[in-house]
């Protein structure tokens, strides 16, 4: 790509260069003043816009943003990038190459675009992308070329002048899938004390209680008691009281998109059912982490926190 770039950035010097040649050859034929004066104009006119143009492209500034938000509940989204001219030069086009690459993916989708530039200080472009699949996206521009006013002379924008890359996440799609809370996996705190070993995963506050005599030492919260001046327990109502569990394993064989649809659409439909479970998942450190779902707003808040901390 660099090489084909630089390749073609020599041809339109060389053409430039060949033209003013032309002219001046042109204006050796005609040694009068009168017969000189147009060829002089559009020389003096041509030196004057390259001179311009490599000046004010030195201000020009690319910026993308999802318009969409950081959270997109659709396979599609739509990216506003933004040129920023920073002045009154009627610079043509600008073409790019928008990169694009989902947290599951190793490599990126490249699609080519142009963008028609007109005589205001900026200029907006929404580009659309289908095709998404759910995890944290990220787009970002390289290969930014702007053109001059007669589009044949241009230059590529360096990387300072590209303003950084839009990330957003996509949201597993909901599909049918049986739901039967007989079913589910259910666990107590106290089974869950053991089983979730994770030193982030806490266990909410009414479950938890200082230690009063007669309580079993099994109750122990340890972790919890090393961290405070008291010796914490779990209380015997959450001890006792199972939950239910949805499980998602980011190391295993299957499909990553097709479990990630499954889990989102199961903790949906028990959502919707106002049926309290908790969503757990293997953190990086390879310890079991865990939330509770009580809403779809929690539901989408720990998708979000699941794709935040698998991501590669």
């Amino acid at each position: 790509m660099s090489l084909r770039r630089g390749f073609r950035h020599f041809l339109n010097v060389v053409y430039v260069l060949f033209n003013l040649f032309l002219l001046l050859c042109i204006m050796f034929l005609f040694d009068g003043y009168s017969a000189q004066l147009p060829f002089k104009m559009v020389l003096t006119v041509l030196f004057i816009q390259v001179i311009l143009f490599y000046v004010s492209f030195l201000r020009v500034r690319v910026s993308l943003y999802s318009k969409n938000g950081d959270m997109i509940k659709k396979d599609s989204g739509e990216i506003v990038i933004n040129v920023a001219k920073h002045g009154f030069y009627p610079f043509k086009k600008i073409e790019f190459d928008l990169k694009y690459k989902n947290q599951f993916e190793k490599e990126y989708s490249v699609k080519k675009y142009v963008i028609e530039l007109g005589d205001g200080k900026s200029a907006d472009e929404i580009v659309k992308i289908d095709d998404l699949k759910c995890g944290i996206n990220e787009v970002h521009i390289e290969n930014a070329v702007i053109y001059d006013m007669f589009g044949f002379a241009n230059v590529l924008l360096g990387k300072k002048r590209h303003k950084g890359k839009a990330e957003f996440v996509v949201m597993p799609k909901i599909i049918d899938v049986p739901i039967d809370i007989s079913l589910l996996r259910y666990m107590t705190e106290e089974e869950a004390m053991d089983y979730f070993t994770d030193e982030e995963n806490e266990f909410s506050d009414y479950n938890i209680r200082e230690f009063r005599d007669g309580d079993k030492l099994n109750k122990i919260h340890w972790k919890l008691s090393s961290k405070s001046d008291e010796i914490m327990v779990l209380s015997d109502a959450s001890s006792s009281e199972p939950f239910a569990y949805v499980f998602t394993d980011f190391e295993s064989d299957e499909n990553i998109y097709e479990m990630l649809d499954r889990c989102y659409s199961e903790c949906y439909k028990l959502a919707n059912l106002s049926f309290s479970h908790y969503l757990a998942w293997k953190g990086r450190n390879g310890g079991m982490k865990r939330k509770l779902i009580v809403d779809l707003k929690t539901l989408d808040d720990t998708v979000i926190q699941i794709m935040t901390e698998t991501r590669e």
